[in-house]
């Protein structure tokens, strides 16, 4: 996001006097934004909806004054992208996954997700195409379900995140790089469109 802002306006979070930090794992990124918030500092936090016992603790942490920005409830950031992204931004960020992971780990994970529906892609010369359904529409839905797919599962046992196609710092730069090359990579007042802009207002009106 600090690229989108320099390619929009020159400036970067920097120049407004705002810093990022990692949450931290799990939910520690609530405690960090109370301590911070504590300290006399303003702060905000962009985080998925995916995990419905973290409503509470939003909740509270707005009560402290701390912005919030997060996705549609449901969705993780992999969620929101994909549901909002362009057929063509969509193919690229597969391609992208196709680049890390191979094209037979991602079809098996799209596989085993849509199972035995009719499915709104096909395998082409090493690459994963949205046809769509028999009107050549992909739906909203299997879009996030791909999405879905690409934050992978957690597993149990270990309590650790398996599968998933982003889940790197240097992999979510470069996702970021794909769906900001442009501004038709992002269906227009989406979601995502909508809490991006609305963060990257925050930034800039910390100056004033």
């Amino acid at each position: 996001m600090d690229e989108k802002l320099y390619a929009d306006t020159g400036t970067r979070f920097a120049h407004y006097g705002v810093g990022t930090a990692l949450g931290g794992g799990g939910n520690k990124f609530f405690s960090l934004a109370c301590l911070l918030k504590t300290c006399g500092y303003d702060c905000c936090i962009l985080m998925d909806s995916d995990v419905e016992c973290e409503e509470a603790e939003k909740e509270r942490v707005e009560e402290l004054g701390v912005r919030v920005f997060s996705w549609e409830k449901g969705n993780s950031i992999e969620e929101q992208i994909f549901q909002d992204s362009s057929i063509s931004c969509v193919e690229q960020l597969i391609a992208y996954a196709v680049e890390i992971k191979g094209i037979q780990s991602v079809e098996a994970h799209l596989n085993n997700e849509f199972k035995d529906e009719t499915k709104e892609y096909r395998v082409e010369d090493e690459a994963i195409v949205l046809c769509g359904n028999d009107k050549g529409e992909v739906s909203i839905d299997v879009l996030r379900r791909i999405g879905k797919v690409a934050k992978g599962k957690i597993n149990k046992k270990n309590n650790k995140i398996v599968g998933a196609w982003f889940k790197r710092i240097d992999r979510g730069q470069d996702v970021g790089n794909i769906v900001f090359s442009s501004k038709e990579q992002i269906e227009d007042m989406s979601h995502f469109q909508k809490t991006i802009n609305s963060l990257l207002m925050w930034v800039t009106d910390n100056e004033r």
